[in-house]
């Protein structure tokens, strides 16, 4: 069984929860996630089988939509309504302030992440330190939003948004700027995932689905379907079944490419020197 499954997760569940029940559902133990979820989100999360656990990496740059909830008046230490509360204000903005807010933070071109989070600073993960009531500075990240729009009115201090961003990309983040830059202060509410890459909230199976009916599994093949290909001979084939190097010979560009053999995919290859191609997964003995 190698491919893609993709889950709607459940709230209150974290994406290292939802794997272990995969692998209980599945009877492997070859089973990881692409782009972490929070507990309180739910909505698309991508679980990846067998041989395709060494492709999860790859499937983290592709662009992922949200629809979030933010509830204004408060902020937390996690920017979300699971945290403790640092802030209150009884400014609550009206939809036409929120717009143009809106149309100020899209433009950013970083962001800085929330510090209960799993990103490392100095070998350590942000939400250690924050455990631990130590001090760090939380440097900003680059990221890409390539929309973002209000897709409710404000009602009992809430407003929902659609975001789609780069990776790295936290919402959590985006909704505690979106109260600063309202001069009162806001945290998330809710989350939904609604697409991972080419993957949306419509194709995603409930774990409870998947337990009764069994997993859809999207292959390797189509999940790449968009990386260039090349025919190479038995002679090519049996080298790149034994991970050899490949070179401009067999390829030119800078991205990574499918290998194909009579017609089969037999591996997948990505540059990691000028005009050199390694071995990311071999899908054939």
């Amino acid at each position: 069984m190698d491919g893609f499954i993709i889950v709607n997760k459940p709230k209150n569940m974290t994406s290292h929860d939802v794997c272990n029940i995969m692998r209980r559902i599945l009877k492997t133990k070859k089973v990881g996630h692409s782009g972490t979820l929070d507990p309180l989100a739910t909505g698309v999360l991508v679980i990846g089988v067998g041989k395709a656990t060494k492709l999860l990496n790859y499937l983290e740059n592709h662009d992922k939509t949200y629809v979030a909830e933010a509830l204004f008046g408060i902020q937390t230490d996690s920017y979300d309504i699971l945290g403790n509360v640092l802030n209150e204000s009884n400014i609550i903005p009206n939809d036409m302030e929120i717009d143009e807010a809106l149309t100020i933070l899209k433009e950013e071109k970083t962001q800085i992440p929330p510090i209960y989070s799993a990103i490392k600073v100095d070998g350590k993960k942000l939400y250690d330190y924050a455990k631990n009531g130590e001090k760090v500075e939380i440097l900003p990240r680059a990221i890409n939003i390539y929309s973002l729009k209000r897709v409710s009115n404000i009602l009992d201090k809430k407003i929902k948004l659609e975001v789609c961003a780069s990776k790295g990309f936290y919402v959590r983040s985006l909704v505690n700027d979106l109260g600063i830059k309202l001069n009162t202060f806001a945290s998330m509410s809710d989350l939904i995932r609604t697409k991972a890459g080419n993957y949306d909230i419509t194709m995603a199976q409930s774990l409870e689905e998947i337990e009764e009916f069994g997993p859809k599994i999207y292959s390797i093949e189509e999940t790449f379907s968009y990386l260039k290909s090349i025919e190479v001979n038995d002679y090519i084939a049996k080298l790149v079944k034994n991970g050899v190097i490949l070179d401009e010979r067999q390829f030119k560009g800078n991205e990574m490419f499918k290998i194909y053999n009579n017609g089969n995919l037999i591996a997948i290859y990505e540059p990691f020197d000028e005009n050199k191609y390694k071995l990311v997964i071999k899908l054939e003995d």
